[in-house]
């Protein structure tokens, strides 16, 4: 076999795993808090009767069904105490879905009494004593939802027509047929509305109705002319869908809450670039980039002389040139055709990329009127047009830092989107305001995009610290965003220098693209994996990420003395999966001790949960690394906290229910006298290593087809990275021998020689 010798390549594990059933759970006597009990107990029995004779429960109740907010305890957070045997269809209730610290329960109006009686008898079944134990409060979700600060609301929404102002509204999720088409009737009649139609650049009607059917689900409602009940019907069957409403007075918005109609309130607010200095770009003759790889732009458009020739296509504007940011998104653009030749000597690898260009960002205060339902359906058009384009960039965010709890309308559209397409997206993390608030900005909370804040550079052109004009971590309900970082000060040739997460994201989105050209069988979290797998920190920083994509010259390539394996798994729910006799390589081996790096990354394409707040991601994964010790047993190296670790613990500690996971060890021998604090020791036992990984859910009873929930294959894409202490030339040579024809290239015409 012909050797090539420049390009050790990323490497593919062949063999499948195989899973071994985990065991189940369940509530006992030991799960009752005994000194919470009795308290709670009573207190529920008369939250119960107060409920039934609450004023306000007629005023919210949907064909006499109501939202009941559930608070559990700090130590009930675990899917394991779900109350789902208190508010259980036996006592007239049913969970429909997660909210802060707690959950929604429907119950109905007449069954509140019903709870109060049931929970006053003495022989209570052990289950629904551990619920009782573990529940906080009851309350009306409506008035919760009516101490909102609906002036401070009212303030950051647009203004429609000079008075009337948007908001994005979640229909509150009722499950019984009579409540939803009550609900339905209340829409109708107080709000205005439209079912977004998505239009595959076609004004047939048989092209709108097989859009409607493949990616209508994917998107918000946009606010216009009333349309047909069922129409608005199929909002609200539809969970995770928005109604967006021109709210003409505060009074009004005060209104539409306290109807219990609308659970969730997003302002709409438009997307904001950077704001772009005069535009200057490079002296030199622009690059050849014919056969690049192509990063589809949607930002303020291109203006025209320079990157004509780099342009591999444009879409039909949606906003217009006298509107768009037309100097930013040339900026962008040229940072993603020729960033290495900017002014201030930035070390940063040459893989210049074409450009597709979607005009759809307004310059800062121009008047345009943000749609955020238009502007998702330009990009899934262009998506629809461009299948060949899988890496895209948004450089543009809200003014505002994300939620607390819940992940915006725009970033879970985006996610539903890109996920629906198989493409990357990359979208800056955002800039600060004159506000103490540093973290992400909207649509950064998507979870499907890399998001990429900003990294200053030193006087060599190396990376440095956080960008202090750029946002950070973290995201709603402590979402590990940003995942990557780089260079957001970038000099121009005037001397001028901009400064912004837009232009660290364009860096990300042209590595992301080669990688993508380079695979053999890529999908977007995978690339991800490899990129982040890459990053220049051992560990999740919310300032940072996971850092800069720079500790291998190219991230399909395995660096001198080290071997990266990259592979995509189908797993279940409810076993765990083992990837057994992973070779050690030799180069790792000191005196029977282990010795270098070991990286894994794991990212799920998670399930999850808009209806509610909170609890948006309704699946896990738990992974991690394993050695077989001197005794013989397996044991963790490297990877998630043990399943048995308190909630709490491992929510502050793992961030368990976090989708990415990325875990770092650093070995030494034991009698090491340089060891350093932070490095750890591992006997070996035998040189092999086994990865394993188990998918668990929460959750379950919020979607509607529960047997479909139970039973769907979980997507994971996986990365390990494994690297001697001095970088060994023979270290993959050994490691692909060791292997044989259990590993594979993972790129594109690049055989692995194996040696006989």
């Amino acid at each position: 076999m012909v050797h090539r010798p420049v390009l050790n390549p990323l490497l593919t594990l062949v063999a499948p795993p195989q899973p071994k059933p985990a065991p189940g759970g369940g509530k006992g006597a030991k799960d009752i808090r005994e000194e919470h009990f009795e308290r709670r107990r009573k207190r529920l029995i008369k939250s119960f009767g107060e409920l039934a004779g609450s004023a306000k429960l007629k005023r919210c109740a949907k064909a006499d069904r109501v939202l009941v907010r559930v608070t559990m305890d700090d130590k009930s957070a675990a899917p394991s105490y779900t109350p789902r045997d208190l508010f259980s269809v036996d006592y007239g209730a049913e969970l429909v879905a997660p909210w802060r610290r707690g959950y929604l329960a429907e119950v109905n109006a007449a069954a509140l009494k019903r709870l109060a009686q049931r929970l006053s008898g003495d022989r209570l079944p052990i289950a629904t004593k551990v619920d009782v134990s573990r529940i906080k409060s009851v309350s009306l979700l409506v008035s919760d939802l009516l101490e909102e600060d609906f002036e401070a609301l009212w303030s950051r929404a647009t203004v429609l027509d000079g008075t009337a102002r948007l908001f994005l509204g979640a229909p509150a999720p009722f499950r019984a047929e009579a409540a939803r088409e009550e609900l339905v009737n209340e829409l109708s009649r107080d709000m205005i509305y439209e079912r977004l139609r998505y239009e595959a650049g076609d004004e047939q009607d048989d092209a709108d109705t097989e859009a409607e059917s493949d990616f209508g689900p994917l998107l918000p409602i946009t606010p216009a002319f009333p349309v047909s009940a069922d129409a608005l019907r199929a909002i609200v069957d539809q969970r995770g869908y928005f109604v967006t409403v021109a709210c003409s007075s505060v009074d009004m918005l005060r209104r539409l809450v306290a109807s219990g109609s609308i659970v969730k309130w997003d302002p709409v607010q438009p997307l904001v670039p950077t704001r772009a200095a005069q535009i200057s770009l490079p002296r030199q003759d622009p690059p050849d980039v014919r056969g690049a790889p192509i990063v589809g732009v949607v930002d303020g458009g291109l203006l025209p002389g320079r990157y004509e020739r780099a342009t591999a296509w444009s879409e039909t504007s949606l906003v217009p040139d006298r509107y768009a940011a037309r100097d930013h998104g040339t900026h962008v653009a040229s940072l993603i055709v020729e960033a290495e030749r900017w002014g201030n000597g930035l070390r940063l690898p040459a893989m210049p990329c074409r450009v597709g260009v979607v005009q759809a960002v307004a310059a800062a205060g121009k008047p345009w009127s943000f749609n955020p339902s238009e502007f998702l359906r330009h990009v899934a058009s262009a998506m629809a047009n461009h299948p060949d384009t899988r890496v895209w960039n948004i450089s543009a965010n809200l003014a505002e830092a994300c939620d607390d709890f819940d992940v915006s309308p725009l970033a879970h559209a985006l996610a539903q989107i890109t996920r629906r397409f198989g493409n990357t997206l990359v979208i800056s993390a955002g800039n600060r305001d004159d506000t103490d608030e540093c973290r992400i900005s909207p649509p950064a909370d998507c979870e499907a995009a890399i998001v990429v804040t900003g990294r200053q550079h030193d006087r060599r052109g190396r990376v440095a610290g956080a960008c202090p004009a750029c946002r950070t971590g973290l995201g709603p309900d402590n979402m590990l965003k940003p995942e990557l970082s780089w260079f957001s000060n970038h000099g121009l040739p005037d001397g001028s220098v901009l400064v912004g997460s837009s232009y660290a994201a364009p860096l990300v989105s042209r590595l992301a693209a080669h990688t993508w050209r380079h695979l053999k069988d890529p999908n977007p979290d995978l690339v991800k994996a490899i990129l982040i797998g890459a990053g220049d920190l051992g560990a999740f920083h919310h300032e940072l990420g996971f850092g800069s994509p720079i500790t291998h010259a190219a991230p399909w390539e395995s660096p001198q003395g080290s071997v990266v394996l990259a592979w995509k798994a189908r797993m279940k729910a409810g076993a765990y999966y083992y990837w057994r006799d992973i070779a050690l390589p030799a180069t790792m081996v000191d005196r029977g001790c282990l010795v270098g790096r070991l990286r894994l990354t794991a990212i799920l394409a998670p399930e999850v949960t808009l209806t509610g707040s909170s609890n948006y991601f309704a699946s896990r994964i738990q992974t991690g690394l394993q050695f077989e010790n001197h005794k013989r047993q397996w044991t963790r190296l490297i990877g998630s906290l043990p399943v048995e670790t308190a909630e709490g613990l491992a929510r502050s500690e793992d961030a368990k229910w976090q989708p990415t996971r990325c875990y770092e060890g650093r070995f030494v021998h034991p009698d090491d006298r340089t060891r350093k604090d932070g490095l750890m020791s591992a006997t070996l036992g035998g040189r092999r290593l086994r990865v394993y990984a188990r998918i668990f859910e929460r959750d379950v009873f919020a979607r509607d087809d529960l047997v479909a929930a139970r039973n769907r294959d979980h997507e994971v894409a996986f990365v390990l990275t494994m690297e001697d202490p001095n970088g060994d030339a023979g270290t993959f040579d050994s490691f692909v021998q060791a292997m044989g024809n259990r590993v594979q290239s993972a790129v594109i015409d690049q055989e692995v020689p194996v040696d006989a």
